[in-house]
């Protein structure tokens, strides 16, 4: 994978990154026999295909990240122990495979908004348990105005 990373960015620590390795080993990567021979192997429309491919199978992954979170936003009820606590982090991990979010900048007080915020495209945590608290608050504010203005009608009408 660091060849075809390297061909495709043409950088060396960029592409050992991307293959999984320390940043700092593509230098010696590169200088390698085996890595020389396959780098001259690899075409220019090959690099193009894989990366097309690659492409295609982070959307993918995105989406299904993407799916899971609005699920666990929507759920009603957490576990009673662990809240949202396995599913957060089951996103935090897929996100950070995908270098959708970097792991270095992920504290453990911000690990979930930041997840969150990568995911849903900018929302933050606070804003979506606000739009939810809120909606909910509006909802037994009818219910109780319905009560109420039913106790003032006559009973006739």
């Amino acid at each position: 994978m660091f060849c075809i990373y390297y061909k495709a960015f043409a950088n060396k620590e960029l592409g050992a990154a991307r293959a999984g390795f320390a940043p700092h080993t593509g230098y010696k990567l590169a200088r390698l026999p085996r890595v020389k021979r396959r780098l001259e192997q690899i075409s220019e429309e090959s690099v193009r295909e894989l990366i097309d491919e690659a492409k295609e199978e982070f959307r993918m992954s995105l989406g299904f990240l993407k799916t899971h979170l609005t699920r666990i936003i929507a759920m009603e009820k957490p576990h009673p122990y662990r809240g949202y606590a396995d599913q957060v982090k089951a996103l935090e991990a897929g996100l950070k495979a995908m270098k959708v979010i970097e792991p270095a900048r992920v504290t453990n007080s911000a690990t979930a908004a930041a997840a969150a915020q990568a995911a849903i495209g900018g929302q933050t945590m606070e804003a979506i348990y606000k739009s939810k608290w809120l909606a909910q608050k509006e909802a037994q504010l009818a219910e109780k105005f319905e009560q109420e203005h039913k106790a003032l009608l006559p009973a006739n009408s």
